[in-house]
C-alpha cells in the first residue's frame, strides 16, 4: 500500500527529474519549479525534523506559504520597484523569519504583552513564507549579477559566476542532488 509520503515523494522525484533534464532557470517558470521542489520536499521530510504536533491543515498552509513565497519576491515589486534590490534583500526576510521563529517557536515566548493575539501557528506561517522567499533570493543568486546581499540597491554576484557559466549548472544540479538526498534520507528513516 502506498502510503501519502510516498505519494508526495514520488511527486517531488518527478519535478526534480525535470528540472534537471530542462535546467532550472531563473524566470517565472523556474521559480514555479522551484518552489513547488521547496514545498514538496518540506511535505516529504517534516515529520523528521518538525518537533511540534501539527495539524495536517497547518502543514499544508506552510507547504502553500512556501510556495507562495517563492514567487513573492518577484511578485512584490508590481513595476514599482526595481527588481532585484529592495524585494530581493536577504536580511529583511532572515529578521522578520528569525523574529516571528523567536516570538512563537522557540518555546521562550518572547512575545510582548499586547500581543496575545500572536500564536506558534502565525510564526510558523511566517517562517514558512520567509523561507519561501530566501529560497527565491537563493535560486536568483547565481544569475543576471547576484541579489543584494549587503545594501539593497548592490547587486554582489556569487563569486563571479554567470548564468552560462559551467559552475552555475553545478550549483544547479548540486541544489536538486540535496532535494533528492533528503527525500531518500527520509524515505530510507521512516522506512525504518
Amino acid at each position: 500500500m502506498i502510503t501519502q509520503h510516498q505519494t508526495i515523494l514520488a511527486a517531488a522525484v518527478r519535478v526534480i527529474i525535470k528540472i534537471i533534464r530542462k535546467g532550472i532557470l531563473m524566470t517565472l517558470d523556474g521559480h514555479i519549479k522551484t518552489g513547488l521542489t521547496s514545498s514538496l520536499v518540506f511535505l516529504g521530510t517534516y515529520q523528521s525534523w518538525l518537533s511540534e504536533n501539527w495539524s495536517q491543515t497547518s502543514i499544508m498552509i506552510a507547504a502553500i506559504l512556501i510556495f507562495i513565497g517563492n514567487l513573492a519576491p518577484d511578485f512584490m515589486e508590481m513595476k514599482v520597484i526595481r527588481h532585484r534590490t529592495y524585494t530581493h534583500f536577504p536580511w529583511y526576510y532572515l529578521i522578520i523569519g528569525g523574529l516571528a521563529y523567536f516570538l512563537g517557536l522557540s518555546g521562550s515566548n518572547l512575545a510582548p504583552s499586547g500581543f496575545d493575539w500572536w500564536s506558534p501557528q502565525w510564526s510558523f506561517y511566517i517562517v514558512a513564507f520567509c523561507f519561501g522567499c530566501l529560497t527565491h533570493i537563493s535560486a536568483d543568486w547565481p544569475y543576471y549579477g547576484g541579489i543584494p546581499l549587503f545594501t539593497p540597491k548592490r547587486k554582489i554576484p556569487l563569486a563571479g559566476i554567470t548564468f552560462e557559466s559551467p559552475a552555475n549548472r553545478v550549483i544547479e544540479y548540486s541544489v536538486v542532488a540535496f532535494g533528492m538526498g533528503c527525500l531518500w534520507f527520509y524515505g530510507v528513516t521512516a522506512a525504518a
